[in-house]
């Protein structure tokens, strides 16, 4: 587990910086207008670099806003804009606090179901008691396999 949790940590380290820079905001007019623009290039210009027609340009950018242009164009006008292509995927928190409060919550289930039927034979548990069972149980499932959290 141990091994998983710094991979997961490293990786939270990665993708929080690109979300703190701001860097996976895409620009209203989308990146590929974006760029084109600020180097002074006319549609025509990039049409011609990508070997296609001006119209097929125009596409693209508008494909490109609404999330409907395949990575391969990307990756190809990126290449002819002289840019770096990058395709991440940002979570919203952290990795790690999504695994643990997932296993979490699975234990907390087995343990609604456990106590339920406690408490119906009269056997109900001190609230110190559980959450330690919580954090214990939560522990032991973290160390198996984590596929089976989803």
């Amino acid at each position: 587990m141990k091994n998983k949790l710094l991979v997961v940590r490293q990786l939270d380290r990665q993708l929080l910086a690109i979300k703190e820079s701001g860097v996976a905001l895409v620009p209203k007019e989308g990146w590929m207008k974006t760029i084109r623009k600020a180097l002074g290039m006319t549609i025509k210009q990039l049409a011609k670099r990508l070997g296609t027609n001006p119209s097929r340009v125009v596409r693209m950018e508008k494909a490109e806003i609404e999330g409907a242009i395949t990575l391969r164009t990307l990756r190809t006008v990126a290449k002819q804009l002289d840019c770096f292509f990058v395709y991440s995927f940002i979570p919203r928190s952290s990795l790690e606090k999504k695994i643990k409060d997932r296993a979490k919550e699975i234990v907390i289930e087995q343990i609604k179901r456990t106590s339920h039927t406690m408490y119906l034979e009269a056997q109900s548990v001190e609230t110190d008691w559980l959450d330690a069972q919580i954090e214990d149980l939560t522990g032991e499932l973290l160390a198996k396999n984590w596929k089976h959290l989803w």
